[in-house]
């Protein structure tokens, strides 16, 4: 029949309308909003195009698909965690798990190799512990990189670390599962560190999923940092949240009272991580806490601020949580700190 049910998603509103399309694959139709939606299907290069005009304004916002021969591969990749790490309460401590088959990655734990980049007071001597869920015991452990490692530096693109460098770094296939790497100082002392976890594979169907840094939350070098990119083709809904006072119900002490969570991007330098994790203020930000601005030139759309996750009401509690989709970009990062105390956070 030519009938065609359209729905447009805003950052601010959820509106459609149902109209017919003609003989050019085009449709125009007004919402009960009134506002204006205009589609176009291009039967040739299989792909859709749209535009919404709100009631009142002369300004479109415009959507453009993915063409239905393309296989939406979204993906996070290349994740980073910046933060204080040291021995027992101290340890830097990241999940995450993989999913759809086994997964090539690179993982990496910094200390010696930021002095380069000007950080002070860093981890002398850090040692990488990975386990597995289910597996008693590390299924991998590295205290210092080998030099076989470093042809897999340059393939990821990660920063070459100075021959003998006490830095860790730990090249390995897991298998679909959920996974801790654990980041100490061997030496017993507590200093700023940097774990890194590279996809070796990106095309291979597997991906890295759900990551998770709990850690001692400061300021200045004690905020914590998570630098992520996402790859592929299409979208990739994302849940961020910023979590201390709800830590207290599962035993641990201590935590952050009142975390506060930014969200941004890094202008391409060459040098762009290295800038991250040595000028902790530098950077756009489109989301801190309660306030929002939406960037969408650079892919942000439908940000959602959450106000509650599972039974956790995130108003009562001060924690923080933030949901929006974001298509392929680089050089992300959220940001996490203390708007007083210090304590330990979960991002």
């Amino acid at each position: 029949s030519g009938k065609a049910l359209v729905v447009a998603t805003t950052p601010s509103a959820v509106d459609g309308a149902v109209g017919t399309v003609n003989a050019s694959g085009q449709l125009s139709v007004a919402t009960p909003s009134g506002a204006q939606l205009a589609v176009t299907l291009d039967p040739g290069s299989k792909s859709i195009a749209a535009s919404y005009t709100a009631a009142g304004s002369t300004t479109p916002i415009n959507f453009a698909g993915v063409q239905d021969t393309v296989r939406l591969t979204a993906a996070l990749a290349n994740l980073s965690i910046r933060s204080t790490a040291g021995a027992a309460d101290l340890t830097l401590i990241v999940g995450f798990a993989v999913a759809g088959g086994t997964k090539p990655v690179l993982l990496r734990g910094i200390g010696p190799g930021l002095t380069g980049f000007g950080v002070q007071g860093v981890v002398t001597d850090p040692r990488l512990d990975l386990l597995r869920s289910g597996v008693t015991g590390a299924i991998a452990t590295n205290d210092n990189w080998l030099a076989t490692a470093g042809d897999v530096f340059a393939q990821v693109g990660a920063f070459a670390l100075t021959s003998g460098s006490r830095d860790a770094a730990i090249v390995t296939a897991l298998e679909a599962a959920t996974y801790t790497a654990q980041l100490i100082d061997a030496a017993g002392a507590a200093g700023i560190a940097l774990f890194e976890l590279y996809d070796t594979a990106a095309d291979n169907g597997a991906r890295l999923v759900n990551v998770s840094a709990r850690s001692q939350v400061g300021t200045g070098g004690g905020i914590l940092i998570a630098g992520f990119n996402v790859s592929g083709t299409g979208p990739r809904r994302l849940l961020i949240r910023a979590i201390g006072p709800a830590l207290g119900a599962f035993g641990v002490g201590g935590t952050l009272a009142d975390p506060r969570i930014e969200l941004g991007i890094i202008p391409n330098h060459a040098d762009v991580f290295e800038r991250l994790w040595t000028h902790a203020d530098e950077g756009r930000i489109f989301y801190r806490c309660g306030d929002l601005t939406v960037f969408n030139q650079i892919g942000l759309t439908n940000f959602k601020h959450k106000v509650a996750i599972g039974n956790i009401n995130l108003a009562a509690t001060k924690d923080r949580a933030i949901e929006t989709t974001l298509h392929t970009l680089e050089n992300l990062f959220v940001r996490m700190r203390p708007r007083r105390q210090v304590g330990v956070g979960h991002a």
